[in-house]
């Protein structure tokens, strides 16, 4: 069976759709930016180079994604969405229990969806955020 080719408003629904992941990165990174107005400039340079790379990144990939767009139809895959829905909930969630336990929830639960063995979820949940938590405390004095 062979797919049909696309019409100008298939292609256009279906760059759409694929547009979503990248274009959220966008706003997220705009909104990351505006976070950082009215700080010293020395403590809004990682912020600006995320902002920078998520923003060329979000480019990339819409490129692809049209480059992509003229062969035949993919399935929809909604683990994007998930994870999407995912990353925000761990941001909300951070604000409320802190950095630490966020971070292992949010990497267990993505690990686990994303079909990893629950031995290594759990390892990679655990020990990833605590080296990270002891870097930025321990090594930069940074209360996370």
């Amino acid at each position: 069976m062979s797919a049909a080719p696309k019409t100008s408003t298939g292609l256009r629904k279906a760059l759409l759709s694929e547009a979503v992941v990248p274009v959220a990165g966008i706003v997220y990174a705009v909104a990351l930016v505006w976070t950082t107005w009215g700080l010293p400039q020395e403590s809004t340079i990682f912020p600006r180079t995320m902002f920078c790379a998520l923003v060329i990144l979000g480019i990339l990939l819409m490129l692809a994604e049209i480059k992509l767009a003229s062969g035949p139809p993919k399935p929809v895959d909604h683990r994007a969405y998930a994870m999407l829905g995912l990353s925000l909930a761990f941001v909300l969630v951070m604000s409320f229990v802190g950095y630490l336990p966020a971070a292992m929830l949010f990497l267990l639960i993505s690990l686990i969806a994303l079909k990893q063995r629950l031995v290594v979820a759990i390892s990679i949940a655990i020990g990833l955020p605590g080296v990270i938590y002891a870097l930025f405390t321990v090594a930069f004095g940074i209360s996370l």
